[in-house]
């Protein structure tokens, strides 16, 4: 079953989310509101899974509680709305789920099977399973 999303997640926005439990998105015309677990793909130097969220509550409208600072190192457009995500806690993985050498970068949301990512070792395996956001 589709419970999960995984999501690449660069330094800035990394920051915000451990520091205030929220993830910050761009809001979308249709989306899935049933995700129990969002996981975070640290871009580049770091190129892994290694934090994810239990999510518990969803946020359509969440523009007052982001800044326009945050919003600007967030996302492409910072006028559009956004929407959120809030978690109890970010928690570590204890075996980072690694970028495989020559696989596809994590690039976009890629909707998935937690059970899948619990059990992962590399990106590649995951990419082979994966639900592709292309909305």
């Amino acid at each position: 079953m589709i419970d999960s999303f995984i999501v690449p997640i660069n330094n800035d926005g990394f920051s915000i989310l451990t520091n205030r439990k929220i993830y910050f998105y761009q809001r979308r015309k249709k989306e899935r509101r049933d995700v129990k677990y969002i996981f975070f793909y640290r871009t580049a130097p770091i190129k892994a899974i290694t934090h994810y969220g239990s999510v518990i509550k969803y946020i359509k409208d969440a523009d007052n509680l982001i800044n326009n600072s945050e919003k600007f190192k967030l996302f492409k457009d910072s006028n559009k709305e956004s929407s959120a995500y809030k978690f109890e806690k970010i928690i570590k993985i204890k075996e980072p789920i690694r970028h495989t050498k020559n696989a596809p970068i994590i690039q976009k949301k890629i909707y998935i099977d937690s059970e899948i990512l619990f059990g992962a070792k590399t990106t590649l395996f995951l990419l082979d399973n994966k639900e592709a956001d292309d909305k």
